[in-house]
């Protein structure tokens, strides 16, 4: 076979692209047929790396900041209320007074396991909000290039789905790079506060120079 190589994926991708592979054998015999153009994006690197990705990551993890500091409140609360009634002074209490500070200490450290649970379940969908937004404009930035520079199948090129790809059909760059500049126009100051990349240290903000 003659052309651009294949990438490989696996479940239905396989499919797809032995069917590919198979119409690349039969034009092979005509001259003057269209030849495929397959590319791959990395999904996964342009997630975590753009801009917009990034920007979602520091929303996301200021969300954690505030969740964490509200369970850390309510933590030490019950933590105060424990060595209370741990303490030599919690027997010098009447009867009614042990039993309701013993139920107050049961029903607090009941509502802080409803709040963490809580807030684990809130996080986790903010996060799947953040990403499939994201996605979603990544989508429509790869579908515009494919239609502008005539590209027939764009593939994910992200482990485990990804098997093998050339890299010269890679086009990851071009796809961050018009995410980025549609970003940077929707986006009111996005061209100077950049997020710091993925496990580095923020960007020091104005006020900090």
């Amino acid at each position: 076979m003659t052309g651009r190589p294949c990438a490989i994926t696996t479940g239905l991708g396989i499919g797809l692209c032995l069917g590919l592979m198979a119409l690349g054998s039969s034009v092979a015999y005509s001259p003057n047929a269209p030849q495929q153009v397959i590319v791959t994006v990395d999904l996964k690197a342009i997630l975590m790396n753009s801009l917009p990705g990034r920007a979602a990551q520091l929303k996301f993890k200021e969300h954690v900041t505030k969740a964490k500091a509200k369970i850390d409140s309510k933590t030490s609360e019950l933590k105060q209320l424990e060595k209370e009634i741990s303490s030599p002074g919690f027997m010098a209490l009447s009867q009614a007074e042990r039993r309701d500070k013993q139920r107050l200490f049961e029903k607090e450290k009941l509502d802080l396991k409803f709040l963490v649970d809580d807030t684990n379940k809130e996080l986790q969908d903010k996060q799947t909000r953040m990403m499939n937004s994201l996605t979603r404009q990544v989508r429509s930035v790869i579908e515009k290039i494919a239609k502008q520079k005539g590209y027939d199948l764009v593939l994910m090129n992200s482990p485990p789905s990804m098997v093998y790809s050339s890299g010269a059909t890679d086009v990851t760059a071009e796809v961050l790079s018009a995410l980025e500049s549609e970003w940077v126009k929707k986006v009111p100051d996005s061209s100077t506060a950049r997020p710091a990349p993925a496990g580095g240290s923020p960007s020091p903000s104005p006020a900090g120079n």
